[in-house]
């Protein structure tokens, strides 16, 4: 009995370390979200015609057991767990067309968050905002000063990792802020 708990517990805790919840900062505060992988939100870029976006939806939907239609570009889509490798395949074989493809998070509140390409940050002073970049090895497309701070930024990143890259920004110390920003 007592080896058939202990094998019950190693695998819980297995399930527990392969399960790591997502966090990212606000106002100093770590903020944990859980992750469902089953909603996503998928958005199309605005230079691929409505055929296809409209082909690309219907393809997606053959996997889904709902979606939420909010545009041609843009949908909210419910995964059926059998079908989730050929959703991700999908989304995977057509990534030259995807603006952004990103799972449904929840906070303990359970509000849905579905986070951009985009982190606002402000630095504090002296700090080079590029140099911090390279050096953490964020790939990014575009950085936006703000015109009434100059210490703020919009990063644009080229990648759907705006949570993990936030948080890293933060912890080395040289930002007063480095949030994500949500859906």
């Amino acid at each position: 009995m007592n080896r058939f708990l202990f094998f019950i517990g190693l695998i819980a805790l297995g399930l527990n370390v392969m399960a790591q919840k997502q966090y990212y900062y606000y106002k100093g505060d770590t903020v944990h979200l859980n992750e469902n992988p089953l909603i996503r939100f998928v958005e199309i870029k605005q230079t691929v015609s409505l055929e296809q976006a409209h082909s690309f939806h219907e393809q997606l939907g053959n996997y889904c057991w709902r979606t939420d239609k909010h545009s041609s570009y843009f949908n909210k889509y419910y995964i059926n767990q059998d079908n989730y490798e050929d959703f991700l395949q999908t989304c995977l074989d057509n990534s030259s067309i995807i603006k952004l493809h990103t799972p449904n998070y929840a906070d303990d509140d359970t509000s849905a968050f579905y986070p951009t390409r985009m982190i606002l940050v402000k630095t504090k002073p002296n700090v080079v905002l590029q140099n911090v970049l390279i050096q953490n090895s964020i790939s990014y497309s575009n950085l936006i000063q703000s015109r009434y701070n100059s210490l703020e930024y919009i990063i644009h990143l080229n990648k759907d990792s705006a949570l993990c890259y936030a948080a890293r920004l933060f912890e080395t110390g040289l930002f007063d802020y480095a949030e994500p920003d949500f859906i």
